[in-house]
């Protein structure tokens, strides 16, 4: 595969207020799914796609965090793992800038610390990186999913695609995974340190790509999803 994506920046640093009261003694991305840790489904697919660089923001409960890596960075020594606190919350476009000064001059995947996802039909990261490959000048490239293939998410989609994979907000048939690559420049655009990543998915001065996921996706935000998303894997 030319042209391989090979760091990624998990965003881990969120209060996890609608999975209390279990994140009141454990940040999201450590709330376990049939005894794995969220954190751990994310880091092993990255492992297996082959990237060798994974910086993980952190704050609420930041020295959990830590912690685990810590524990769990042995069983992947070719992967240089970074950690980074972020005193004040600097919400999903100012972690991803943050990030910036960890990682290499270079597209990166970015990820939600609150998600799984499966290969079941494709390999997720690599369908990404070749359709990154294919489109030159692209800021960001999200990965988004149709309705039939979520678990855990409740209400209509968050964006539309079109047949040039243009994002819009039109009827809304797809869901936004929290799985994407992004543009180191487009992030340098912005002279400010606190900004959502919504500032680039649906600016006219950025270009924004959606690439329609066929792989099974598990949002899990609320207690209610986490027991759907056990559930799931479980029956599989």
């Amino acid at each position: 595969m030319s042209n391989k994506i090979n760091q990624a920046f998990i965003l881990a640093a969120g209060l996890g207020s609608r999975m209390r009261p279990l994140t009141i003694t454990t940040p999201k991305p450590l709330i376990k799914v049939n005894d794995k840790a969220i954190l751990a489904y994310t880091i092993e697919r990255l492992a297996s796609f082959g990237v060798s660089k994974i910086v993980i923001n952190s704050h609420y409960l930041a020295e959990q965090i830590q912690e685990f890596i810590t524990q769990i960075k042995s069983q992947y020594p070719y992967i240089n793992f970074i950690v980074i606190y972020e005193p004040i919350l600097m919400d999903s476009g100012g972690g991803c800038k943050n990030a910036l000064k960890y990682l290499d001059n270079a597209p990166f995947f970015a990820i939600n610390g609150d998600i799984i996802w499966l290969d079941d039909q494709n390999n997720t990261l690599e369908a990404l990186n070749d359709f990154w490959n294919k489109n030159t000048l692209i800021d960001c490239l999200m990965l988004a999913n149709p309705l039939n293939k979520t678990i855990g998410y409740n209400g209509m989609g968050d964006l539309d695609i079109t047949d040039q994979n243009q994002v819009t907000k039109q009827s809304k048939r797809y869901v936004f995974t929290g799985i994407q690559i992004l543009s180191p420049a487009a992030l340098l655009h912005f002279n400010q340190d606190f900004f959502s990543l919504l500032e680039i998915y649906f600016s006219n001065d950025f270009t924004t790509k959606a690439l329609i996921n066929i792989n099974y996706w598990l949002h899990i935000g609320t207690p209610e999803n986490l027991a759907q998303a056990s559930e799931f894997l479980s029956n599989l």
